[in-house]
């Protein structure tokens, strides 16, 4: 059995991750009966290195805890994760494209506003940067 600080040591993470993990239900730590600290078995390290693995891929901690909760129930948490993580790659490429057409509307903004001089906002202008793009 190992205290929060061991623990934090041991996986590589603060004291103050540990401690948010037990207080959120991802870790489950026993009590010392002497003195109140938290001991952490082996599990709970294993846990908490599945949830720096997951966190890697992207899942977020609600779905650590679903995962955790189909393995606890004896169910194959596997076809839940090939299911999110195939969404997420559906997102990413979505979320890429975007910023893809961002950055060239970006570039072209700044190849385009060399041209224009600095304004000095009145009642009809506020940017003439900003005001020179096509909507």
């Amino acid at each position: 059995m190992m205290t929060v600080h061991e623990v934090a040591k041991q996986v590589g993470v603060t004291s103050d991750a540990v401690r948010y993990y037990v207080r959120i239900g991802l870790l489950h730590p026993q009590r010392n009966p002497s003195n109140g600290y938290r001991l952490f078995s082996r599990v709970d390290i294993k846990r908490l290195r599945f949830i720096l693995r997951a966190k890697l891929l992207g899942f977020t901690l609600t779905e650590i805890r679903h995962i955790f909760s189909d393995t606890e129930h004896t169910h194959s948490p596997c076809p839940v994760v090939r299911e999110i993580l195939n969404r997420r790659i559906c997102e990413n490429k979505k979320t890429i494209d975007e910023l893809i057409l961002l950055q060239q509307r970006m570039e072209q903004a700044q190849r385009q506003w060399h041209q224009i001089p600095d304004g000095i906002p009145d009642d009809e202008i506020l940017c003439p940067l900003i005001e020179s793009i096509a909507a």
